[in-house]
């Protein structure tokens, strides 16, 4: 506990160390995080600032298998400070007032991934599922793997994909999925 209170007064220290006008775009841009929360654990991910930064930016992301229903989330703070007519300066740090999203109205928070390809690959016999890829649309994410037979060389045309909100698997292409490593295994 000692360490950690250490680093946590160390933090502060640093903190304070930081000219006016990055400490005052600091404050505004934790303000900003403060106001607009992610539902379902989702966390701004920030930069450090310097004594030099100019500006900052964060982007919101999700915690551990957790799928965003945005596809992307941001906002930046702009350091910047005025001049006084007697020549000093004064801190004025500044933002767009609204956080960035794609798509534009999309639900601000993450959900759980129901798709367990673990899970799944254990029901599929002589065979596993590869990942290819993924996309977002609509607040879920669709994830899509390729069914590669033991004893095959090359994973069979066609994809199996899961939606992450309802974590049901399906094909449209090899409908069998399952347990079509065991016909090809069988045929040899």
């Amino acid at each position: 506990m000692k360490l950690f209170s250490a680093f946590l007064v160390g933090y502060v220290l640093a903190q304070e160390r930081l000219p006016a006008a990055q400490t005052a775009c600091a404050e505004l841009r934790d303000e900003i995080k403060t106001n607009n929360t992610i539902a379902g654990e989702g966390v701004w991910e920030c930069p450090k600032l310097s004594k030099e930064s100019k500006k900052t930016a964060c982007k919101a992301v999700c915690p551990g298998n957790k799928v965003p229903e945005f596809k992307k989330a941001a906002f930046k703070v702009k350091c910047g400070v005025d001049k006084q007519e007697d020549g000093s300066v004064v801190p004025n740090p500044s933002w767009s007032g609204t956080i960035k999203q794609k798509p534009a109205m999309s639900t601000f928070a993450c959900h759980e991934n129901l798709c367990s390809v673990g899970t799944e690959n254990e029901l599929i016999a002589k065979g596993s599922m590869l990942l290819k890829g993924t996309r977002s649309k609509g607040g879920f994410m669709t994830e899509f793997y390729s069914l590669k037979c033991k004893n095959e060389k090359k994973p069979r045309k066609g994809a199996v994909k899961c939606i992450s909100n309802t974590g049901v698997f399906s094909s449209e292409k090899i409908a069998d999925y399952r347990t079509a490593c065991e016909t090809a295994v069988e045929e040899d």
